[in-house]
């Protein structure tokens, strides 16, 4: 067993509560204690959490931004025969090239025939 007994501590005014977390307040004559203005000049007005008057990361964290994925140079389109047998052949091209037509074998009819790509529908 250890010696050491525990107290309650003394109630300090200078305990500040936010967010369930006791923090101590700077007292105003500390040189820890810095305006608002002092922190704009010193890290810009671009950050908004300064700009809002909070602490120097913000209360609720950092802003989390969406990022946008890209593009890829490559479709998966859907060629449908003209035979009308509801055969269709899936292929992959560049983004940027003209829709796809060819003559490739149908099984359905048993002869080439032409393949045309589907339009999209939207999402």
């Amino acid at each position: 067993m250890s010696n050491i007994t525990t107290a309650p501590l003394p109630a300090n005014p200078a305990i500040a509560r936010r967010h369930g977390q006791e923090r101590y307040a700077a007292s105003p004559d500390s040189p820890f204690r810095r305006t608002h203005e002092a922190l704009v000049s010193e890290v810009g007005p671009h950050c908004s959490s300064i700009d809002q008057g909070h602490h120097k990361f913000g209360y609720r964290g950092l802003k989390l931004t969406r990022w946008i994925a890209a593009k890829s140079r490559t479709i998966m389109v859907r060629l449908i025969s003209m035979a009308m047998t509801g055969y269709y052949r899936t292929m992959q091209r560049p983004r940027a090239h003209q829709p796809l037509s060819m003559l490739k074998y149908d099984p359905i009819v048993r002869k080439q025939v032409l393949f045309l790509e589907a339009k999209r529908g939207k999402k």
